[in-house]
């Protein structure tokens, strides 16, 4: 699963949106995002992925 931070302001919100399709696209070609194929993870506004416990 992967949360992404959504500071609420209106352009970084369609950046998002464009991210969770980017990433939905990828999870269901390959069933992996950046490598990743279980668990939880953060995506920042940076790109930078952080798993979660």
């Amino acid at each position: 699963m992967f949360c992404f931070e959504w500071p609420g302001h209106p352009m970084v919100r369609e950046t998002t949106a464009k991210n969770v399709h980017q990433f939905s696209k990828l999870w269901f070609r390959n069933g992996t995002v950046d490598g990743l194929g279980s668990g939880s993870c953060f995506r920042e506004l940076d790109g930078s992925l952080i798993r979660l416990p």
